[in-house]
């Protein structure tokens, strides 16, 4: 019992991404703060990249990473 105290705030394990990421498209909010960070990635390349991603590690790699683009070329994104 003690193990499922914190599931609300834990991070998600690798099985649990994909169905993360589909929620997470789903929700306007999210799609807005996507459509500011990465306003230089086609949205439906971006959403596609996204729910290709298999696990925590891939999406945290940098040579992975789904923003490069936006980092070499967006001036705005390193006051973030």
């Amino acid at each position: 019992m003690e193990s499922q105290r914190y599931d609300d705030i834990r991070p998600f394990r690798d099985e649990e991404l994909h169905d993360a990421i589909v929620r997470l498209l789903q929700d306007p909010m999210f799609n807005a703060i996507l459509e500011f960070v990465a306003p230089i990635i086609p949205e439906e390349k971006l959403k596609t990249d996204l729910l290709a991603l298999k696990s925590i590690y891939e999406f945290h790699t940098p040579s992975s990473t789904l923003l490069s683009p936006v980092w070499v070329n967006e001036p705005r994104m390193h006051l973030i």
